[in-house]
């Protein structure tokens, strides 16, 4: 499990222990697992999915954001759909 803060304009939206979270990337679909690679990239219009174990945890629809993969933290910051 990694930690995960979603954050939009107005609040923080989810912050918690997760196994994945799958964002639209604008280069296509992109997953980050634990231990994933440190990165930055800019996210589409789409919808993030969390998830804890096999079971969905959340779902937010986004307009676009930004996704940072850091060694102890993944943060993504939003603009909500």
């Amino acid at each position: 499990m990694f930690q995960l803060s979603v954050i939009s304009l107005e609040k923080i939206e989810y912050r918690d222990k997760v196994d994945s979270v799958t964002c639209p990337g604008t280069e296509g679909e992109l997953t980050v697992l634990k231990n994933h690679a440190l990165f930055v990239t800019a996210l589409k219009s789409g919808e993030i999915t969390i998830k804890k174990g096999e079971a969905v945890a959340a779902k937010f629809p986004i307009s676009e954001g930004v996704l940072e993969v850091k060694k102890d933290e993944t943060v993504i910051l939003i603009t909500k759909a």
